[in-house]
């Protein structure tokens, strides 16, 4: 056993003791990784349960001689009365000069044991490159045989190891195996009796890389400290005990050359050789990362290929130590070199973060402006505001870059006001710098104040310095201006927004499409503005009725939301709500509660006023969809106190209009209906007309209907439902006025029109009056058949449901049969010897109990229920 181990409160790691126990099958287990990494302790706890015993040898310097060697592994052996005193072995003595007939016999001897015996070698590392490393590969050469062998060592043993592996012929535990799992760290600090919670835990298992000696020392911090959560931001190679472990096992072994490599390139993580050799002036980078690597020295490759490395965190914290004793000013230009380095490779976060430290602020600021600000576009933003947030506030005071860079660092993080205000100290002292700059400067600043107008939900601001933040990137090169093609698609972004939240959706299509061109171009794309811009293409498409086209945009965006996992984040919305409207447009009305749920959710993090309002709208449509008033009219009431807080465009007021007089249409308030939309004091939106012909058909006027749609009829709606609506209510007035072929053939032009994209609420909404018009034309379902087949199934369903329908009173079921007859309330009144208004109450509460707007939807459903005759 090795000397001082101990039994006592032994920690075993059983996913690893099992691994050792099934590899020794293969005759040889290599643990290698370097100090500190819990390889004695993990071998101590399994050779305690191991059911038979380890011949343990811990190797020196001297087993570089395999005649060494070889007699130590015997009189082990012996001493552990492995040797049965009949054998061979018992009798073998060690030559005192190198004879190989002497291996040869202790391994032949070996070979004749009766049951196999586990030979473990620990700090193999030490023979590398001898000629005990070659004799011990040789035995390991010859097959497992009884001989189950064991080795531990810091570097990866020399024992022609790609062979083995090649030959499936060893099992290999290393560093990263050894690392330990968040259970393992939680049951040791337990036994340090240092408690830790879930999340203090994975704050020490990130910081140590679950480094077997990291962890201990932790616990040797943490004991009896009051305050864990400030003891644990102490944990870093800058604490004594760590710096003093990994100066007295890895680093003061190092060659000096070696040190000073790794010393110098350890400004930046991750490395490669070529970044290396930049900042250790050696052409043999490669070789010494790879040396480094395979020497277990806590340098970690990054790749399956070897190219990209870093080192541990801790031992980071450690080198840079030695990084600030070298002359002074070369730390500096070691971070600089970094940096022009990262630039070169087009990775402008990581240049800037050298800049940072070097303290280059001037230069951070222009890289940030002129092309780390794409950054703040993408999903590295945060890292992006973290990096300049270091710019000195006096800086800012005199270099307009400085200032501007910081506005890129707010708008990372969302902070609008923070972009105005840095903006603002910007344009101060814009004059510092020469023309050229200037002009570089003015539209990177007019981009910044066109971004937090899109933060601020500001429209008019949007429209108005978008086209003009455009037209000065217009006069710029990409040569000055590297994020150059980053900031127009965030100014077209910005723009054509704007145009579609006040209503100019062909300018919007037209504006985003570009950018959706663009993107799809690009052969590394940025997918936040994907999902972005294919979300509002959606909801335009769904606005327009081309519900295949809006559903194809809305799902790509989800798709590329998903695979990002962004699929919650704020940009997802668009993509939600673009769902949501064509799903509600083909009256898929339970997935279109589930999509909205999920369209809400994404908006926490980063409410977006334009989006909440449509969301609402559909929310509120989608109530009416399903018969419930009183929630669609809660949904306006709601929509309508937040938007007293803040100014929405004319086109989303005029939506809510509408949407309430449809409600209002809905409930069979068609009086309220004409009377608010004719003291608007504005001419009605196409949306606004259709619902005011419904409300005048309700009460009786259908030749006002037919007025009200006749200029549709001279300039058709570009919205599809529009156009549904103006065709369904063109034949209800049609028939009212008893010319049934117009309005059958009116019934066909919507059929026609809504067939291919599958819209189906302007029938729903229409229902008493489609349904016997479908049913009484032969000639629709020849023309669409699966489509009209699938309209009379929805209106049949419908007409199912109301078989539950609260009960009416005698009063109400006296009243309803009276409505066929076409009298008049008053004279209904006079029938029943009660009020006029005692009528209309009644009326109001049949159409309630029915789930109609109107009387002549009333006698359809009553009709179909069988309260009253054909």
């Amino acid at each position: 056993m090795p000397g001082g181990a101990s039994s006592q409160a032994t920690l075993h790691r059983r996913r690893l003791e099992e691994r050792i126990e099934a590899g020794l099958a293969r005759g040889l287990v290599v643990v290698s990784a370097p100090a500190g990494s819990g390889k004695t302790q993990l071998l101590t706890s399994w050779a305690q349960t191991h059911g038979s015993p380890v011949v343990w040898v811990t190797l020196g310097p001297d087993d570089r001689d395999p005649m060494h060697l070889w007699a130590r592994v015997l009189t082990a052996l012996q001493r552990r009365g492995q040797a049965p005193f009949d054998s061979v072995l018992a009798r073998l003595q060690p030559t005192p000069v190198l004879d190989e007939r002497f291996v040869t016999r202790l391994l032949d001897a070996w070979d004749d044991l009766p049951s196999p015996v586990v030979l473990l070698l620990e700090d193999v590392q030490v023979l590398d490159g001898s000629d005990g490393a070659r004799s011990l590969s040789d035995a390991v050469r010859r097959g497992p045989g009884p001989l189950r062998l064991v080795v531990s060592s810091r570097t990866e043993p020399d024992l022609q190891m790609l062979r083995l592996r090649l030959a499936d012929a060893v099992t290999e535990i290393d560093v990263a195996d050894l690392a330990f799992t968040l259970d393992e760290a939680a049951e040791l600090f337990e036994r340090s009796g240092v408690p830790l919670d879930d999340g203090q835990l994975l704050q020490v298992l990130e910081r140590t890389e679950g480094w077997a000696a990291g962890l201990r020392l932790a616990a040797l911090l943490l004991h009896g400290q009051p305050d864990l959560d400030a003891a644990l931001a102490r944990l870093t190679g800058d604490h004594r005990p760590i710096a003093d472990y990994f100066a007295r096992e890895v680093l003061d072994q190092l060659a000096p050359d070696v040190l000073d490599f790794m010393v110098r390139t350890s400004v930046t993580s991750p490395l490669d050789a070529d970044l290396a050799a930049a900042l250790s002036g050696r052409d043999d980078a490669a070789a010494v990362l790879e040396h480094l690597h395979r020497e277990r020295l806590f340098v970690v490759p990054l790749d399956e290929q070897r190219q990209w490395y870093r080192y541990h965190h801790l031992l980071v914290d450690v080198l840079r130590q030695r990084l600030a004793a070298l002359p002074p000013g070369q730390e500096r230009e070691l971070h600089r070199c970094a940096a022009a380095w990262w630039r070169e490779q087009g990775d402008d976060l990581q240049a800037a973060r050298q800049l940072a430290t070097a303290g280059d602020w001037h230069e951070l600021a222009v890289l940030t402006c002129t092309s780390a600000g794409a950054l703040a576009f993408d999903v590295s933003r945060t890292a992006l505001a973290g990096t300049v947030g270091g710019l000195p506030p006096e800086l800012r005071t005199r270099d307009p870059w400085a200032a501007a860079a910081a506005a890129f660092g707010s708008y990372s993080v969302y902070d609008a006001a923070g972009v105005r205000d840095h903006l603002a100290e910007a344009r101060e002292v814009l004059s510092a710098v020469s023309h050229d700059e200037r002009v570089v400067l003015e539209a990177l600043l007019l981009v910044l104040d066109t971004v937090a107008a899109w933060l601020e939900d500001d429209l008019e601001r949007q429209l108005s310095t978008a086209p003009v933040a455009l037209a000065r990137l217009a006069v710029l090169g990409s040569a000055a201006v590297p994020a150059l093609v980053t900031y127009r698609t965030a100014a077209r972004s910005v723009l054509g927004m704007g145009q579609l939240w006040s209503g100019q959706l062909a300018q919007a299509e037209a504006t985003l499409g570009a950018v959706a061109t663009a993107l799809a171009a690009d052969p590394e794309p940025n997918a936040l503005r994907s999902v972005h811009i294919h979300g509002a293409l959606g909801v335009i498409a769904a606005i327009q009725g081309r519900l295949r086209q809006g559903e194809e945009h809305g799902r790509e965006a989800l798709r590329i939301a998903e695979e990002s996992g962004w699929l919650y984040l704020p940009q997802a919305a668009r993509g939600h709500l673009a769902l949501a409207m064509v799903q509600l447009s083909r009256s898929e009305c339970t997935p279109c509660r589930e999509t909205l749920d999920r369209a809400h959710a994404c908006l926490h993090a980063l409410p977006n006023r334009f989006i909440a309002t449509a969301l609402a709208i559909t929310d509120a449509r989608l109530r009416v969809s399903e018969g419930d008033l009183a929630g669609a009219e809660t949904t306006m009431a709601r929509l309508r106190a937040t938007l007293a807080t803040w100014q929405p465009s004319a086109y989303l007021l005029h939506a809510c209009d509408a949407v309430e007089s449809e409600i209002a249409v809905a409930r069979g308030d068609a009086g309220l209906v004409v009377a608010r939309l004719a003291s608007r004091g504005r001419p009605p939106s196409v949306y606004e007309v259709t619902v005011l012909a419904r409300a005048e058909l309700l009460i009786g006027e259908p030749v006002r209907a037919l007025e009200l749609l006749a200029p549709l009829h001279a300039d058709p709606p570009a919205e599809l439902a529009r156009a549904v609506d103006l065709w369904l209510l063109t034949a209800v007035a049609r028939e009212a006025l008893g010319d049934a072929a117009d309005a059958r053939a009116a019934v066909r032009e919507a059929v026609e029109l809504a067939a291919d994209e599958g819209l189906t609420r302007p029938f729903l909404l229409q229902r008493s009056h489609a349904l016997p018009l479908l049913q009484a034309d032969q000639d629709a379902p020849r023309r669409h058949p699966d489509f009209v087949r699938h309209l009379l199934e929805l209106m049949q369903q419908t007409a199912a449901s109301r078989s539950d329908l609260p009960p009416l009173t005698e009063r109400e079921l006296s009243t309803l049969r009276l409505l066929p007859t076409m009298m008049t309330n008053a004279e209904i009144a006079d029938e029943q010897y009660v009020s006029v208004n005692t009528v209309k109450s009644h009326l109001k509460s049949l159409y309630r109990k029915l789930g109609v707007a109107g009387r002549r939807e009333a006698v359809v459903i009553a009709r179909e229920l069988g309260l009253v005759q054909r």
